[in-house]
Formats: structure tokens, C-alpha cells, sequence
């Protein structure tokens, strides 16, 4: 499993970082619970945005957007501090499944991003995060037969506040889904 986290990690490296945040579009669900077509709209590339990132990590991640990826901000709840999903969550990644499971995302690979707020530790906090993308990536697979070969996964950590003048905010804690491209 270390090899595996490691090889997604040395992946992930060869994609070039967005040149700013306007490069990622983020629809915020942190405060209701969206549909499978909710999520399906949000993180459905515009047809005419579409163009090869990289050469050579095309291989492995296939056509992304050239200008903009589509994300979306979940409020994935888990038992305080732990990765154990909760009931509300469930319900989330399960809307998020049917989504991703669609005809119209079936083809897109997705990176998986957890974040904490500031609350303990950057090394606790960034362990905790990586622990959660963990649980979502294994609850869509097993739940909803998504393939481990579409969701890779990254821990943010407290790095990445949705919520920046106020790093222990609690929209801090969530889960993000790109879309990377297929």
C-alpha cells in the first residue's frame, strides 16, 4: 500500500501546479447537499476548453482542460479525530458516486484532496487529511465500483484554507474533487 501512495505522489508531481487559483474552478457544496446531477454540472468540462496538458503525463492522465479544472467542496463529516465516515457523509459520497459513476463523467480520472483546518499539528493534520481522502477513495470504490485506477489521492493538510482569515474554521475540513481530465 506504501508503494502504491508512493507512486500516486511521484505521479501527481509530474502535473504542473495551476499558475494561479482562477486555474481551478471550485463550487463550494459546503453548506447544502448536493445531487449526483449537482456535482455532475460542477465538474463537467466545457467541450471547448479542451486540450492535452502534458506530453508526457498524458499517458497516464489523458486530456485535461488547458485553462481550467472543475472541482467541487464537499462537507464530508468523520468522527472527531478519526477517518471513520459518518452517516451525513455516506449520504454525500454517495450522490458524488452516482456522479462520478455517470455517463457524463464515467470517462475522468479525479484526485481526491483532503484538508483539516489548523487544529493540531502540520504533521498531524496532514497525516489526518491523507487518512480521509483515504476513506472516501475506498467508500467510492467499494460502494460504487468506482475504479482505483480514476481516484488518486492527496492530503492537504491545513495548507489549503477554504476559509483563509480564519485557518480553524470548520469549511476548512473537507474533501475536494477534481476532475483531471480522462
Amino acid at each position: 500500500m506504501r508503494n502504491v501512495a508512493v507512486l500516486v505522489l511521484l505521479a501527481l508531481m509530474c502535473l504542473p501546479a495551476p499558475a494561479s487559483a482562477q486555474d481551478v474552478t471550485t463550487t463550494n457544496f459546503m453548506k447544502e447537499s448536493p445531487s449526483a446531477d449537482d456535482i455532475i454540472k460542477a465538474l463537467e468540462p466545457s467541450a471547448l476548453t479542451r486540450s492535452l496538458r502534458r506530453t508526457d503525463a498524458s499517458s497516464e492522465f489523458g486530456e485535461v482542460q488547458k485553462d481550467e479544472l472543475k472541482s467541487v467542496a464537499l462537507n464530508i463529516t468523520f468522527g472527531f479525530d478519526s477517518a471513520v465516515l459518518t452517516a451525513s457523509a455516506r449520504d454525500t459520497l454517495d450522490q458524488l458516486g452516482m456522479a462520478l459513476g455517470s455517463a457524463q463523467l464515467d470517462a475522468y480520472k479525479f484526485l481526491v484532496e483532503g484538508h483539516t483546518d489548523a487544529k493540531g499539528s502540520e504533521t498531524y493534520t496532514q497525516s489526518l487529511s491523507e487518512r480521509r481522502a483515504y476513506a472516501v477513495r475506498d467508500y467510492l470504490a467499494d460502494r460504487h465500483q468506482i475504479g482505483l485506477a480514476k481516484l488518486f489521492v492527496v492530503g492537504k493538510g491545513e495548507s489549503s484554507p477554504l476559509v483563509e482569515g480564519d485557518p480553524t474554521h470548520g469549511d476548512n475540513r473537507r474533501v475536494e474533487i477534481v476532475n483531471l481530465g480522462n
